[in-house]
């Protein structure tokens, strides 16, 4: 947050036949840093949801192997606040 209280992440999801999946992303255990004042950002996730509902969360940098029915999502990081919250 900022201190006009924005945030901006995205979601992508993917519904994945059999495939091997590499992911390459960042900002998975540091979160961006905010300026000014402002708070840091979420740091983001990626998971893979099977087809009979379990969830796995991974690394950033990962190879996900995945089947028919399952879904991946990656989950990008907002970016860290600029200016004191008010």
């Amino acid at each position: 947050r900022s201190g006009n209280r924005s945030a901006a992440a995205m979601v992508f999801t993917l519904d994945l036949l059999k495939a091997v999946l590499p992911a390459l992303a960042g900002r998975r255990r540091i979160a961006p840093a905010g300026s000014a004042g402002g708070e840091d950002g979420k740091t983001g996730i990626n998971w893979v949801r099977t087809a009979q509902g379990t969830r796995h969360s991974g690394a950033g940098r990962a190879l996900w192997h995945v089947k028919a029915g399952d879904t991946f999502e990656l989950r990008t990081p907002g970016g860290g606040g600029w200016g004191k919250v008010k």
